[in-house]
C-alpha cells in the first residue's frame, strides 16, 4: 500500500503543477506582418527593429496592465497573397485580434477580412483611401494627401506653369500623383504635365533624367522611397538640370542615406511631417540615438519608426480593456485626446486616419531648414 501512496501522492502533486500551469498568465499576441525577405526587406526590417524597440520599453515599464505582450511576425515577402494566407494562419492558430500590416498592396488585401474576423488592422500606408471600405482598419502613418496639398500650394506660389514628376510606380506614389495631384495642379491652369515613371530599386536614371531636361519645364518633383534618390539626384546634377528648374520633393527625401553627397540635395524643397525635423523632438532624438546603437547602422528609416508608434498606440488602446473587445478597444483609441507619441500625432480623422502636421523644409550647404 506504501507505494500505492506514493504514486497517488506523485499523480495529485502532478496534477496540481498541470493545474498551476494552465492557469498562469501568458503574454498578448499581437501580429506584424511585414516584407523581410525579398526586394521589399530593405522596408520591412527597420519596421520591424522598430517594432522591436517598442516591444521592450512596453514590457519593461509593465506591459498591458501588468501582462507582457509578444509580437509574432510573419514575412509577407510584399506579396498580397502571402499575405493573406499569413493572416488567415494567425487569426485560425494563434486567435490575434490585433495586426499591424506595411505596404499599401498588403494592407488592402487584409482590410476585408479584417472586417470578417473582427480583427483590427493597424495599416501602414501612405495610401489615403487605405481604411475606406472597412470599418476595422487604422491608417498609422504620414498621409500623402496632406503632402500633396501643401505641394500644390507651393507650385502655385512659384508661379510655375510646367511641371514634370519623376517618381517611383508604387502604389501610393502613383495614386497620389495621379489621383490627387496631376488634377489640382490641372486646376490650376498647369496644362504642361510631364510624368516619368520607374521602378522601386532601380539605379540607372540617365534616360529618365534626358527626357525632363528635353522638356519646357519649369518644376521638378521627385516621389517615391528616398533610397532609391541618390543615383537620381546624382544624375539630375550630372545632366545639370538643377540650374534650370524649381526643384521639390516628398517626404522620401527622410530617407536618404547618410553618405548622399550634399551637393546634390542642395536646393531641393521637400514635405515632411514635423516632428521628424523639430529642433524640440527630443523623443525622435533619443529614438534614433537608442536605434543606432542596438543596430549598429548610420541610417535610421523615418517609415519604420511608425512601426514604433503603431506598436504604442495599440498597447496603450488595450489598456484596461479585454483582448477580445475589439470594437470597445477600437472606440478607445479613437476617442483618446491625449498623443505624445513618438510619431506627432494629434488625434484621428473620423476614417481612422492619424492627424499628422506637415511641414516645408528645404536643404542649405548640406543641412535642413524649415522654411
Amino acid at each position: 500500500m506504501k507505494p500505492l501512496k506514493v504514486i497517488i501522492t506523485c499523480v495529485f502533486a502532478f496534477a496540481l503543477f498541470l493545474s498551476g500551469c494552465s492557469k498562469k498568465e501568458t503574454a498578448i499576441q499581437i501580429g506584424a506582418i511585414l516584407p523581410l525577405t525579398g526586394d521589399l526587406a530593405a522596408l520591412g526590417v527597420p519596421i520591424k527593429q522598430s517594432i522591436e524597440i517598442a516591444e521592450d520599453e512596453i514590457n519593461s515599464s509593465g506591459g498591458i496592465d501588468g501582462k507582457k505582450i509578444q509580437v509574432i511576425y510573419e514575412d509577407s515577402q510584399g506579396d498580397p497573397k502571402t499575405a493573406i494566407s499569413q493572416f488567415n494562419r494567425m487569426v485560425s492558430v494563434n486567435k490575434i485580434k490585433y495586426i499591424i500590416s506595411y505596404l499599401t498592396g498588403v494592407s488592402q488585401a487584409l482590410k476585408p477580412l479584417a472586417d470578417k474576423e473582427n480583427v483590427l488592422l493597424f495599416a501602414l500606408s501612405a495610401y489615403p483611401p487605405i481604411t475606406e471600405g472597412s470599418q476595422n482598419t487604422f491608417q498609422i502613418f504620414f498621409n500623402f494627401k496632406e503632402e500633396a496639398d501643401k505641394m500644390a500650394a507651393h507650385i502655385k506660389e512659384l508661379g510655375l506653369n510646367s511641371v514634370a514628376f519623376i517618381r517611383s510606380r508604387d502604389a501610393a506614389t502613383n495614386y497620389e500623383i495621379t489621383e490627387f495631384l496631376i488634377p489640382k495642379l490641372k486646376e490650376l491652369g498647369i496644362t504642361k504635365i510631364y510624368d516619368e515613371t520607374f521602378q522601386v530599386g532601380d539605379t540607372d536614371f540617365r534616360s529618365t533624367v534626358s527626357k525632363i531636361k528635353a522638356t519646357v519645364a519649369t518644376g521638378l518633383l521627385v516621389a517615391g522611397f528616398g533610397s532609391d534618390f541618390p543615383n537620381l539626384l546624382k544624375e539630375i546634377k550630372q545632366q545639370n538640370l538643377s540650374s534650370k528648374i524649381h526643384r521639390i520633393g516628398g517626404v522620401g527625401f527622410m530617407e536618404l542615406p547618410e553618405d548622399t553627397p550634399k551637393d546634390v540635395t542642395e536646393g531641393f524643397v521637400f514635405f515632411a511631417p514635423d516632428f521628424l525635423l523639430d529642433p524640440s523632438a527630443e523623443k525622435w532624438k533619443e529614438f534614433v540615438s537608442k536605434y543606432k546603437e542596438r543596430y549598429k547602422v548610420k541610417d535610421v528609416s523615418y517609415s519604420g519608426v511608425y512601426g514604433y508608434g503603431a506598436l504604442i498606440l495599440l498597447t496603450d488602446g488595450l489598456k484596461g480593456m479585454k483582448y477580445d473587445k475589439v470594437d470597445e478597444v477600437k472606440k478607445n483609441i479613437m476617442t483618446r485626446t491625449n498623443y505624445s507619441h513618438l510619431i506627432g500625432i494629434s488625434g484621428f480623422t473620423e476614417g481612422r486616419s492619424v492627424v499628422t502636421p506637415v511641414g516645408v523644409f528645404t536643404f542649405r550647404e548640406g543641412q535642413i531648414q524649415k522654411l
